[in-house]
């Protein structure tokens, strides 16, 4: 019942921050989404401590100012290679190991691998990710492992 909760919470107030409506008619329509999608979710199953946001806490509030800036320093990073040519572009491929333990955790670790301009996670293999780098500094990045260490921090209870 909690999960059910803290997802009915998120997606309600993920709908208000997005929408910008405030009319009657499209709060309804709003209600009758966020109904829908959570009966859905009820179907399938996925409304478990493994598919809730619950366990995330309130960790996710500072996890995602940072990988923010990460974003726009990596944007700049790849703006300036693009302007150099190709030369300062070296592609390559590396695998990590994820530090996470629930499959939420991994999926926020791949996609804020994959948010990040410069890298790209292509494959993923229990908890092992295959990884596009633009370059060596984008692969030294990954193989450094702050986005590993901070997701990881991110689903830990607390």
């Amino acid at each position: 019942m909690r999960h059910l909760v803290s997802t009915s919470l998120l997606l309600v107030v993920t709908w208000l921050l997005w929408s910008g409506h405030s009319e009657p008619l499209m709060l309804i329509l709003g209600a009758a989404s966020v109904v829908t999608v959570l009966a859905i979710c009820w179907r399938m199953g996925t409304l478990d401590e493994e598919g809730s946001l619950s366990s995330i806490s309130w960790r996710l509030l500072t996890y995602l100012p940072w990988l923010t800036l990460k974003i726009l320093i990596a944007n700049w990073n790849v703006a300036r290679r693009i302007l150099r040519g190709s030369g300062s572009i070296q592609p390559q491929l590396i695998t990590t190991e994820a530090r996470q333990v629930s499959e939420i955790g991994l999926v926020i670790y791949a996609n804020s691998v994959t948010l990040t301009p410069g890298t790209i996670t292509v494959d993923i293999q229990g908890r092992g990710l295959l990884i596009h780098a633009l370059s060596d500094a984008a692969a030294a990045g990954i193989a450094e492992g702050a986005i590993n260490r901070r997701v990881a921090f991110l689903e830990k209870s607390g």
